[in-house]
């Protein structure tokens, strides 16, 4: 994973609806999140690439416990 300076509105719109559960201890499995036990939750961010000829991004959220 390289390092991100700047990260595009649309990729939080993606973020945010996890925030308050992963915060709280539910698991990204129960999520949807990931297919492991883990605690690291997947998001996609919602960049449609063949409309935009963006990148479609998947951010890896890990879980401080």
């Amino acid at each position: 994973m390289g390092e991100q300076k700047e990260i595009c509105m649309h990729a939080l719109a993606s973020i945010l609806p996890y925030y308050v559960a992963l915060s709280r201890a539910v698991e990204p499995r129960e999520l949807g999140l990931n297919k492991e036990d883990s605690n690291v939750a997947y998001v996609q961010c919602l960049d449609p690439v063949d409309e935009t000829d963006g990148g479609t991004v998947t951010f890896a959220i890990e879980v401080m416990r």
